[in-house]
């Protein structure tokens, strides 16, 4: 082959490859996600560690959102400031809710994510077998000042006491002023596990209650079909190992379970 050839040749494979260089430099970038605000309100459940999502309810809602083709993006405020940010659009999800009657039209819900049991605990070594109001007759219970406890207070054989700390709450327990303790079965549990507490009380296989614990989202974002997507993901997160990894990372995996309603 002449070397007039060979100088064609070489020109022509040049100037492919520039031409290749030129159409991948004007490529379009990947279309960044859709970008989401979610309000954390550092719990138990839901919490950020150097900017990172933590906490059983938090770390579900932030594969389900990126499963949904949505970018987090996460804001800590107290707990109770996130219904307003979420009623005035400032965020678009609140990671942990509790719907009731009175926020009932103001969000879109998901699913339960979690149940949060009432629980009874009394001393080390006092425990007994309560299926029944009637096991409790005569027992004096120690709650907390503004929670409610339907089952307990419409019942006058029990008399139930109300002090304004956890803390005031185990005391009483402790020094003997009351018979049991009324303990949220997950983030009681959870504390007094990690303060050492646990070692002096023993849990009764009932609750006296339950509340649902959800997420919550803006109207102004999303449409029941989005939280109808979500809760779907959310019943596939729960039936895979991913969600059992989740519980065991945070501590809960024995605490997120059914505990046996006191019947009446």
């Amino acid at each position: 082959m002449s070397a007039s050839r060979w100088l064609g040749l070489a020109l022509a494979a040049i100037s492919l490859t520039c031409s290749a260089q030129q159409e991948a430099a004007v490529a379009p970038a990947e279309k960044p996600l859709p970008r989401v605000q979610v309000g954390v309100p550092n719990n138990v459940f839901a919490k950020l560690n150097q900017g990172r999502p933590m906490g059983v309810m938090l770390e579900a809602v932030d594969q389900i959102v990126h499963d949904m083709g949505l970018q987090p993006v996460y804001i800590s405020m107290p707990a109770s400031e996130i219904p307003r940010a979420l009623d005035a659009g400032q965020i678009d999800i609140a990671a942990v809710r509790i719907l009731s009657s009175r926020n009932k039209g103001t969000a879109l819900y998901s699913e339960p994510l979690v149940d949060e049991y009432n629980v009874l605990a009394v001393r080390a070594g006092e425990g007994f077998t309560a299926k029944n109001l009637g096991d409790l007759k005569g027992k004096t219970i120690a709650g907390r000042e503004g929670y409610q406890y339907p089952l307990l207070e419409k019942n006058k054989d029990i008399k139930l006491l109300r002090f304004d700390s956890d803390g005031a709450v185990i005391r009483a327990l402790l020094f003997k002023q009351v018979d049991m303790v009324i303990l949220a079965a997950l983030t009681d549990i959870f504390v007094f596990r990690t303060e050492g507490v646990m070692r002096h009380l023993e849990v009764l296989e009932a609750s006296v209650g339950m509340v649902p614990l959800r997420s919550a989202f803006s109207s102004r974002r999303f449409t029941q079909a989005d939280v109808d997507q979500f809760n779907q993901k959310w019943l596939a997160l729960k039936a895979s190992p991913a969600w059992q990894e989740i519980m065991e990372r945070n501590g809960f995996a024995d605490l997120i379970r059914e505990w046996p309603l006191l019947v009446e």
